[in-house]
């Protein structure tokens, strides 16, 4: 089953909505940027390069459609369009075109491996993370910090959640497969019964984030949240005062994870999906060994619990 596949990054999400005014007044809030409109689909970027990192389409009832994950070269497309539940390279009819191969993973999530995908300009200069006095070093000097009132500014997708029927074996899919490798893993009550997984892509000495795909063992196979990464904690502070202000559905937040050490803010789109800002993650190159630790609310926080219902599902 290996075809030696290892997706680098994760390039896109796709949502179905049937309102796609009110879907993009809250995805502009929260800080992405209309690219393109095209009849029923409108495709929305950030602050890199990505000509889009968030499509939605028009649709009778809101739905998670699928992701797409970012390869290297058109051979890694060629080599899983070989298998039989895979589809034939095809090319991209988005902005910034390039190739894909589309199949679905043992819980039907759609999943597109993309490559070729013609970069754009940063829409924004000014996007590294502000200066910092500390007690020991002062690097801002003769210089006030002033931060405009905005929404947050997304640099990029960092990593989806996923709950699965079969953890095992959408695991062994996953790092089999795809070739990801293993960050966390936790289990309940005993190590032979896993129940989540922290999954991170294999791009040998380049460090990637802690992970691009968590997996957690349910009853239904849905969509738990996608992770945003914002420019810095204040951006992230500042982005959640905007939504607040918008009077959005706030989860939970501000905290900081202890699996990834992700400061994390969790909002509810207008239509129930969950969608998180994050700043400071943790980054691991492909020697970093797997942790296994007991499952328990206590292992989702650091600081900024305790961890409410909404969240959970």
């Amino acid at each position: 089953m290996n075809v030696n596949i290892k997706p680098v990054d994760i390039a896109y999400v796709r949502y179905q909505h049937p309102d796609l005014d009110l879907a993009v007044e809250f995805l502009q809030d929260f800080g992405f940027t209309v690219t393109q409109k095209c009849g029923r689909k409108i495709y929305l970027r950030g602050e890199n390069s990505s000509p889009y990192l968030y499509v939605v389409e028009k649709g009778e009832s809101p739905r998670f459609i699928g992701f797409g994950l970012e390869v290297l070269n058109i051979n890694s497309l060629k080599a899983i369009a070989n298998l039989e539940q895979a589809s034939q390279v095809y090319e991209l009819d988005a902005p910034g075109g390039g190739y894909a191969v589309t199949l679905n993973d043992p819980n039907n999530f759609k999943i597109d491996l993309v490559c070729g995908i013609q970069k754009s300009e940063r829409t924004d200069l000014e996007v590294n993370p502000l200066l910092f006095n500390s007690p020991t070093e002062k690097k801002r000097l003769n210089k006030p910090q002033k931060l405009r009132q905005q929404p947050a500014k997304i640099m990029r997708l960092g990593h989806i959640a996923l709950d699965v029927l079969d953890l095992a074996r959408s695991h062994e899919w996953y790092t089999n497969l795809l070739g990801m490798l293993t960050s966390d893993r936790v289990y309940y009550g005993h190590p032979s019964y896993p129940i989540a997984a922290f999954l991170r892509c294999n791009n040998g000495k380049n460090f990637v984030d802690h992970h691009t795909i968590a997996i957690s063992q349910s009853q239904s196979a849905i969509i738990h949240h996608v992770g945003c990464e914002v420019r810095d904690f204040d951006d992230l502070q500042i982005g959640h005062q905007w939504l607040k202000n918008k009077q959005y559905k706030h989860v939970w937040g501000v905290g900081r994870h202890l699996l990834g050490s992700q400061i994390f803010d969790y909002w509810q789109d207008p239509f129930g999906s969950l969608i998180e800002h994050f700043s400071d993650g943790d980054v691991f190159d492909a020697d970093f060994p797997t942790t296994t630790h007991p499952g328990s609310l206590d292992i989702l926080f650091q600081w900024g619990g305790p961890v409410p219902q909404t969240f959970l599902g």
